[in-house]
């Protein structure tokens, strides 16, 4: 093992400026042993240094000695996520329920675990030892939700990775992180979910890597079914995932054309699921926050009728107020209550605001005004995305550029009016989400926008 001098001579890589990442290792819950073909780094003020390599080895004097030391992690480069996978995999529920680790390094514990099972379940024909240790993966996130991971965090997490491991991580984080916000709290069944989602593409391993054909490409469901049936104990939940997550209840989907009720509800909730992280991929020129916006837009205007009204209404509350309404307001939303489903969310004083906040998603317009011969006229007229209105103010999302203090004239529909309600406000708040995306924070500019509110109030609370 190396001493502290030639310690301070191993090859170094600075923490703020080099590309390559390091996963945290918590030295208390890792034996020696796992760790002993892995080339270990120490963090020591800005730069990662080489500590030990597959040829040193690593022993529970080693281990002992930095614990003697006070140092609780160890650090592996995200090139050896495979030996990390294996090292944490069995100490990922022990990493959830300390309240020691902090978040940020619980989150890169479960990304780099989730990189190590995904690479597995990518190249090789499943079998029971990896469905074990995709349920134990799935155990440890189901954990971490329910003790205050956010799942919008979890999201960001696996926006960093390459396509086929960020589609598996992140349908089974969103399976989660949608259940749990609708109440589920039973650490078995989200266990199972996340499973399920990890496990949907199972049947693609048995098709050739390039040039598929559609038939192909549509095979690998049955495909994933009849290798599920040869490995014992797969609970039935994680199999109704793999057959039906492109089942729709319209009636559309495949391998087996099911409609309504004969889609189980993990089949549905994974095939909405499963439709949303395929939109959000479609466009890669797009932001991310415009990717899903967009996704969202499609699912309500072009495939609602492929999933069931109430769970697509919740799905899409879920979203905008995990991913959507974080860019604006960094206090993450509560779950919505499930007969609220039309508003999306309602909170009281948040961030100390002194009325009453609601917030939904609805599609509208607005209109830029300016005083010309002490009249208002519209300079120009967008469209725009409303998500959230109070006594005193509104907010929205707009592709257009505006200015503080400019005056909008925002028309939004309520359910079967044809006339639009008519909220006029003076800009006072802008958050540029990217280039060509912005979140507007407006206050009503005339008394009559109070009023039209009031009326809005009274809608949704009928």
């Amino acid at each position: 093992m190396t001493s502290q001098t030639e310690q301070n001579n191993t090859q170094t890589t600075n923490a703020e400026t080099d590309s390559e990442k390091f996963f945290p290792i918590p030295l208390k819950h890792v034996s020696a042993r796992q760790l002993e073909k892995i080339p270990i780094y120490l963090l020591t003020e800005n730069e990662y240094c080489l500590y030990s390599t597959d040829g040193l080895g690593f022993n529970n004097e080693d281990r002992q000695r930095l614990l003697d030391s006070h140092i609780k992690y160890i650090f592996i480069s995200v090139q050896d996520h495979e030996q990390y996978f294996q090292a944490m995999s069995d100490a990922m529920l022990d990493v959830a329920n300390d309240t020691t680790i902090q978040y940020e390094d619980k989150i890169d514990m479960l990304h780099g675990t989730s990189l190590g099972l995904v690479n597995k379940l990518s190249n090789e024909p499943l079998d029971k030892i990896s469905v074990d240790q995709t349920l134990m993966q799935s155990n440890s996130s189901a954990q971490m939700i329910m003790n205050g991971v956010e799942y919008k965090d979890l999201f960001d997490m696996c926006s960093q990775d390459p396509e086929d491991v960020k589609n598996l991580v992140a349908m089974s984080a969103t399976m989660q992180g949608f259940a749990h916000k609708l109440g589920l709290t039973d650490k078995n069944a989200l266990s199972i979910m996340g499973t399920g989602a990890m496990l949907h593409d199972i049947g693609k391993v048995f098709l050739p890597k390039h040039n598929r054909t559609i038939e192909q490409i549509r095979s690998h469901v049955k495909l994933g079914v009849q290798h599920l049936d040869t490995i014992p104990g797969i609970p039935m939940e994680i199999r109704n995932i793999v057959a039906e997550h492109h089942e729709r209840i319209d009636g559309s989907g495949y391998p087996y054309g099911l409609k309504g009720d004969d889609i189980s509800l993990m089949g549905q909730i994974a095939g909405l699921v499963h439709t949303f992280h395929t939109l959000i991929n479609q466009s890669d020129y797009k932001s991310e926050r415009e990717r899903i916006a967009d996704a969202l837009n499609i699912l309500e205007e072009k495939l609602y009728k492929q999933f069931d009204n109430n769970m697509l209404k919740s799905f899409v509350a879920f979203v905008s107020n995990t991913l959507l309404e974080a860019a604006e307001d960094k206090t993450k939303l509560s779950m919505f209550n499930v007969s609220e489903l039309d508003i999306g969310h309602r909170r009281n004083n948040p961030n100390g605001r002194r009325h009453e906040r609601m917030y939904f998603r609805s599609k509208g317009s607005m209109e830029i005004l300016f005083l010309k011969n002490e009249k208002w006229t519209v300079k120009s007229s967008h469209d725009i995305i409303m998500h959230n209105i109070s006594q005193s103010g509104m907010g929205f999302m707009t592709y257009h550029r505006l200015q503080e203090n400019e005056i909008v004239l925002a028309k939004l529909y309520v359910t079967n009016q044809n006339e639009p309600v008519c909220l006029v406000g003076k800009v006072a708040r802008i958050h540029e989400v990217t280039k060509d995306l912005f979140i507007i924070g407006a206050v009503f500019f005339e008394a009559n926008s109070q009023d039209a509110t009031k009326r809005l109030f009274e809608k949704f609370n009928k």
